[in-house]
């Protein structure tokens, strides 16, 4: 049961009044009530102004401090966060100091970011990740629908992660990862909040929660990659034209850690040589601006040669149609962990799948990442898929920091 005492601290004649609100061992908080009483007319034992006749402004005083309890209780039932933060915050509506007129929503500040980044020219920002920052604007506005309640921005806080994470798992049934990037998202929009806006928000929102938590090193069967022999099974089939062509597209995704975006786009004039007369493929990713260098591999020079070309670019959704029939005919039926997309329900189901089921565009990239891993510096592969530090790239690819410990145990074994 929540419980509010109100206590004097000071000796001068306009000494301050403070308020203490506690509900439960973690929650207990104290502000300054904006009253001020002299202490000889405040007894300390009531919380309560002294009935003095001398002190003709006892009632209004006593009045005014009943009200700002009353005003507390009555949101009490209706609030997601507790903090000193907000307490502070109902003081200042009794006061007249704040209402909700004035303050910012979530959703606002989403669409405030949204538009900075559009016009901003500061940092090059996607189309994609705008349009990532709008879907998790969506699902804030779903959560806000389910919960009855409209969040503003200093009450989005441990709390309101807490309950968006159960939400979003048990009712939206939602996967870690989604869930996981919208709160990654949420934090960036209270920095924008707290040092571009300077709002006041609640910095409980930081704090780290291992429900929360990067959650990969459970979810890694997920994501199929291709492995040097199958990848030499595909290069050897005998297809009809149209899925070798996209055959062909999967090798070289494979080869060059290309995204979708980028791969179909690729002609000969992104071929060029180095100062040491090596050719390489040049392009700049979409996603991220990066120009990147890519040494020209086996099945990729093979391809170019045979062809005198790239492949000839199709849809995006052909080419995950025609790459998983490719992988089907070259009888990779292992069951493995994954997710499809529910069409239905718009949303992935993870059980065990044919890996040609599992197949789709960004199996190249990640093969690319994973066939390398351990036989070069992750700092050379980093350069070609792009990731700008190694524990992305360890994420990306389902390895631990840990596992380098793996790599001295053989070396000294060896030794």
């Amino acid at each position: 049961m929540a419980t509010i005492k109100f206590r004097i601290r000071g000796s001068s004649e306009d000494s301050p009044i403070y308020i203490r609100f506690s509900n439960g061992r973690k929650c207990n908080f104290e502000v300054r009530s904006g009253y001020f009483c002299n202490p000889s007319f405040f007894n300390k034992k009531t919380g309560k102004i002294r009935n003095i006749a001398e002190f003709s402004e006892k009632q209004n005083l006593q009045n005014g401090l009943n009200k700002l309890e009353f005003d507390i209780r009555n949101t009490f039932n209706s609030v997601a966060t507790f903090d000193k933060n907000w307490l502070k915050r109902q003081v200042d509506i009794h006061h007249g100091r704040l209402n909700d007129s004035n303050r910012v929503t979530l959703v606002e500040l989403f669409e405030m970011y949204i538009r900075h980044k559009t016009i901003s020219s500061e940092v090059t920002v996607t189309k994609s990740t705008l349009k990532s920052y709008s879907t998790s604007k969506n699902r804030i506005e779903s959560f806000q629908i389910f919960m009855n309640k409209t969040y503003f921005i200093d009450e989005v806080g441990y709390d309101f992660k807490d309950k968006f994470i159960e939400w979003a798992r048990s009712v939206s049934m939602y996967h870690s990862s989604t869930y996981i990037k919208t709160i990654k998202q949420i934090k960036t929009i209270c920095r924008y909040a707290k040092y571009k806006k300077r709002l006041q928000i609640n910095d409980s929102i930081f704090e780290r929660d291992v429900r929360s938590g990067k959650l990969v090193n459970q979810v890694v069967d997920k994501f199929p990659f291709l492995n040097p022999d199958e990848l030499n099974i595909l290069s050897r089939m005998e297809l009809p034209d149209y899925l070798s062509n996209a055959r062909d597209w999967l090798l070289i995704s494979c080869e060059t850690a290309c995204r979708i975006s980028d791969l179909m786009k690729l002609t000969k004039e992104n071929i060029v040589r180095t100062v040491s007369a090596q050719e390489i493929i040049q392009y700049t990713q979409e996603k991220t601006g990066v120009t990147v260098d890519i040494p020209i591999l086996p099945y990729t020079k093979e391809i170019i040669i045979e062809r005198d070309a790239f492949p000839r670019p199709i849809s995006h959704q052909r080419y995950n149609d025609y790459i998983k029939l490719v992988c089907k005919k070259a009888g990779l039926n292992e069951e493995m962990y994954g997710a499809k997309m529910n069409s239905d329900s718009k949303r992935k189901v993870f059980g065990l799948y044919p890996k040609f089921e599992l197949v789709t565009s960004h199996i190249g990239r990640r093969s690319f990442a994973t066939n390398h891993y351990g036989r070069l510096r992750n700092f050379s592969i980093m350069l070609v898929t792009g990731h700008k530090t190694e524990s992305q790239f360890l994420e990306y690819i389902g390895k631990r920091n840990t596992d380098h410990i793996n790599d001295f145990h053989k070396y000294y074994s060896e030794m």
